[in-house]
């Protein structure tokens, strides 16, 4: 268990280790150079997450007060850890750079009652800078998809 500010550091890297804060970098001047933005520093996990929570007050005290929530909290955390890690491991690995509209081009497709998916769809459309677009599924044809 920590041992206070003495173990800051420690701690820190017990974060990173476990991918319960990992380290990135996002450099936005590097898509000029057709590079990728997102650099993953902690590109492994080196310990569980569960360790690390466990030596977490508040997670101590949930354990003591809740053992079975605690546990079910635990799994579900170190899954949604390994996920997210997946995530930017391929979002590390994968970018492409785009020269052409036609390469980048970017449909959203949304259905909407009440108009927050369709605006959500044209903001996240707006956003993709080369070649984009929105429209409604009603409005589309599925074949032409």
């Amino acid at each position: 268990r920590p041992d206070g500010l003495n173990d800051m550091f420690d701690e820190c890297r017990y974060a990173v280790d476990s991918g319960y804060w990992p380290l990135y970098r996002y450099n936005p001047n590097l898509i000029g150079e057709g590079k990728n933005p997102f650099i993953l520093d902690s590109k492994k996990l080196r310990k569980e997450v569960t360790s690390f929570l466990k030596r977490e007050g508040r997670f101590i005290n949930l354990k003591k007060a809740h053992p079975e929530i605690a546990d079910e909290l635990f799994q579900k955390m170190n899954r949604d850890v390994h996920h997210r890690m997946d995530v930017m491991l391929s979002r590390a690995a994968g970018y492409k750079s785009f020269s052409t509209k036609d390469e980048a081009s970017v449909l959203c497709a949304f259905a909407s009652e009440t108009g927050t998916a369709e605006r959500h769809a044209r903001d996240f459309a707006d956003a993709c800078t080369m070649s984009h677009g929105a429209d409604a599924l009603n409005d589309m044809d599925l074949e032409d998809i």
